[in-house]
């Protein structure tokens, strides 16, 4: 580009720059051909207006001169982020060349390792001979919320690529946090791709295998979900955390996603091989638990005469582990824990089966 000294810069009518400050910016665009070597757009003024700058670069850019240069290449320019296309452009610029850098020109690579951070770097652009290092502090950081996510969904957006990644959800991102998951639908959603996965992968999409068989670290392992005909290894801890961490929790809300209310009513944290003890803090299912067992030892061991369990049965008996039966499943419930808090005691917990024996059903 071509620099013109003060008594050789093309005539501007009035009708194209209305104000000083825009001839002013004018000329002084010209004579650097664009930004100064500190990026300033007027001899004496750090910061320019939008309303003032546009105006002048257009003209100098009609007139051929300041090829390629953008408002942005400018050190301070207020209101150049209310136009939307030149986000767009440092969200195109800055996303292609992490990914071309970073990730070998792969989307999903970078959707899976890109950090806040690294989209916040300054930019570097070339224009011609000249590298200009642009702050991508506003655009990426203000009007995109310094949100990995975010700032990808805009990309595609940009690029008309919003159909072939249809799937891509902001838990897809290694970023992603507890915010995520603040409305719970996200969390919903993790927790039943995760079922799915699993019911797919390891139990032939028996659920109700699943809930009787699964362990605490292979139910809360990362696991690999489809997108674009690839898949992207998601975590499910954060979701987890939505749900205090509890496992049955997270099973029945994916009964209710999918309507399973009717068909595993009667399914309960005790059912669950990862019930933990604190499963027994409840006073209802502790009692839950030793009615059942004492049904459980009556139809088995006493062959179903009420009066001989009462005179004989002993704690050792009753702390038997017994089964119950739910969609052809047979589940293991571990009594030890709730037959403890009555110490050894078997009057106490025959006196509390008499008392609530017609309240709970065993699923023999």
């Amino acid at each position: 580009m071509q620099k013109y000294s003060a008594n050789q810069i093309p005539e501007v009518t009035s009708s194209s720059l209305e104000t000083p400050r825009q001839r002013e910016i004018y000329h002084y665009l010209l004579h650097n051909n664009g930004p100064d070597n500190n990026r300033r757009a007027h001899p004496t003024l750090l910061k320019v207006d939008y309303k003032d700058l546009m105006p002048a670069l257009h003209a100098a850019q009609q007139g051929g001169y300041c090829d390629g240069i953008k408002p942005y290449h400018f050190q301070i320019v207020r209101g150049i982020w209310k136009e939307s296309r030149w986000v767009d452009e440092i969200v195109l610029k800055q996303v292609a060349s992490i990914m071309e850098s970073k990730y070998s020109g792969d989307f999903l690579e970078f959707c899976a390792g890109v950090q806040a951070k690294d989209l916040l770097k300054p930019l570097s652009d070339t224009v011609g001979a000249r590298c200009f290092t642009i702050s991508v502090a506003q655009p990426l950081g203000d009007v995109c919320s310094s949100s990995p996510y975010l700032i990808a969904m805009r990309y595609l957006e940009i690029t008309g690529q919003q159909e072939k990644y249809g799937e891509l959800r902001r838990f897809h991102f290694n970023t992603a946090s507890q915010g995520t998951f603040h409305d719970g639908n996200a969390a919903v959603e993790v927790v039943k791709r995760k079922i799915q996965n699993l019911l797919k992968e390891v139990y032939n999409h028996d659920f109700s295998k699943l809930c009787a068989q699964t362990t605490q670290e292979e139910f809360m392992a990362p696991f690999l979900d489809p997108v674009a005909g690839r898949r992207m290894l998601v975590s499910i801890g954060t979701a987890a955390a939505h749900f205090d961490y509890s496992i049955y929790k997270m099973l029945h809300s994916y009964i209710e996603s999918e309507n399973l209310k009717k068909e595993y009513q009667y399914l309960r944290p005790y059912h669950l091989s990862t019930a933990a003890n604190g499963v027994y803090n409840d006073e209802n299912i502790v009692r839950e638990v030793l009615i059942k067992s004492c049904k459980f030892q009556i139809a088995t061991r006493y062959k179903g005469n009420e009066e001989e369990f009462l005179r004989k049965s002993t704690i050792p008996q009753l702390c038997e582990d017994f089964y119950e039966t739910i969609q052809g499943v047979r589940f293991r419930v571990v009594t030890a824990s709730a037959i403890d808090r009555f110490g050894e005691s078997s009057k106490r917990i025959k006196q509390l089966y008499l008392k609530f024996r017609d309240s709970y059903e065993l699923l023999l």
